[in-house]
C-alpha cells in the first residue's frame, strides 16, 4: 500500500472490505469464511502452489497469518496495519507468480479477526475456531504470524507458543501432543536459522501471544514473527533471559520485562499508534522476510 492507501485502511471502519478490495484490484482472489461472529479473509493461489503427498492427497498449507482488526479507540498502525499491509503486499506477488519466480509454496495468507478478543478468552479469539476446522482437515498446517512489525530494525521469532505446546504436551503426555510440541519448537528454530543465515539480526525471545495462541492451543504449529528497533529488543532480551520464563500473558511478560519493556509496546492500543510510528525500512526490511520465508520452507 502507498502511504495514502495505508492512511485510507487506517482510518476505513470496514477494515475488512477494504482489504479484498484493494486485494480483488490487484488480482487476488480471497474469500470471506466466517467462524462464530470472526470473519477471516483467506487467499490462496494457482494450482501449481501447492503440492500433493505420495498418497495424491493435498500437502498441508503454511498459513502466513496477521489480525486486521484492532483494539477500540486506536488507530492500529502497528497494531496490526503495519502487517496486514505487508500481507497484502506478499500475496500480490503470489497472485501474479504462476509458479515462475517462488515455485510451489503451499503458502495460504489469512487475514484474521477478533485477536484482540483473546484477552477476554481463549474460544473468543477468531484464530482458534478458524484451527479447528484445519485440524479437522486432515492435513495439518503450520503458522507464521506477522503481529506488530511496523518499526524497527530487529526480528524477533517468539518461543512461547513452544513452550505452551511442551507443556500441554507433559500434561497431556500423549504421542500426539509430543509431535506438536515438536513441530513447534523446530518451527521457530528453522525460522530463526533461515533469518540468521540469510543475515537479518534474528533473536527468539519470548512475546505476547497474539494468534498463535489459538492455533497452538488447537493442536497447530505457530511462530508469531515481530520487529523492534535494535536497542529496544537487546534490552528486552537480556531482560527476558534473567527472568523465570514467562507465560506470553501480557502481564507476565510485563512483569518480567520490568524497566526493559519495549517502549514501541507502550504505543499499542493507544492513540499514539498512528502511521507516523511507522518506519518505510522497516516495511522493506519485512517485505524481504517474507519472501525468504515463502522460499525456504520453515
Amino acid at each position: 500500500m502507498n502511504p495514502r492507501e495505508f492512511e485510507a485502511f487506517l482510518g476505513c471502519a470496514d477494515r475488512l472490505s477494504f482489504l479484498e478490495a484493494w486485494l480483488a484490484a490487484r488480482g487476488v482472489a480471497t474469500k470471506r469464511t466466517r467462524m462464530g461472529a470472526a470473519i477471516h479473509l483467506v487467499a490462496r493461489f494457482g494450482k501449481e502452489a501447492y503440492g500433493k503427498d505420495a498418497g495424491g492427497r493435498d500437502s498441508p498449507v503454511r498459513l502466513f497469518a496477521a489480525h486486521y482488526d484492532r483494539a477500540p479507540g486506536t488507530p492500529g498502525a502497528l497494531d496490526n496495519s503495519g502487517a496486514c499491509a505487508a500481507l497484502a503486499a506478499l500475496a500480490v506477488e503470489l497472485a501474479g507468480d504462476s509458479g515462475r519466480r517462488f515455485g510451489r509454496h503451499d503458502v495460504v495468507i489469512i487475514f484474521t479477526d477478533a485477536e484482540e478478543l483473546s484477552e477476554g478468552g481463549l474460544v473468543d479469539q477468531g484464530a482458534y475456531g478458524i484451527a479447528r476446522a484445519f485440524t479437522g482437515s486432515g492435513a495439518v498446517p503450520t503458522v507464521i504470524v506477522l503481529d506488530v512489525a511496523g518499526r524497527g530494525d530487529t526480528i524477533l521469532v517468539s518461543d512461547s507458543a513452544v513452550a505452551l505446546a511442551r507443556e500441554r504436551a507433559m500434561r497431556a503426555g500423549t504421542p500426539e501432543a509430543a509431535a506438536v510440541a515438536d513441530r513447534a519448537a523446530s518451527l521457530a528454530a528453522n525460522a530463526c536459522g533461515i533469518l540468521a543465515c540469510a543475515g537479518f539480526r534474528v533473536l527468539s525471545v519470548p512475546l505476547p501471544y497474539s494468534d498463535d495462541l489459538g492455533f497452538s492451543v488447537a493442536g497447530i504449529p505457530a511462530v508469531v514473527l515481530s520487529v523492534l528497533p535494535s536497542t529496544e529488543a537487546d534490552a528486552y532480551a537480556a531482560a527476558m533471559r534473567g527472568a523465570p520464563i514467562p507465560r506470553g500473558d501480557w502481564a507476565s511478560i510485563l512483569k518480567s520485562a520490568g524497566t526493559s519493556f519495549p517502549p514501541t509496546w507502550k504505543l499499542l492500543h493507544t492513540a499514539f499508534d498512528d502511521a507516523s510510528v511507522l518506519e518505510e525500512s522497516t516495511a522493506v526490511l519485512v517485505g524481504r522476510v517474507l519472501e525468504l520465508l515463502v522460499r525456504s520452507r520453515p
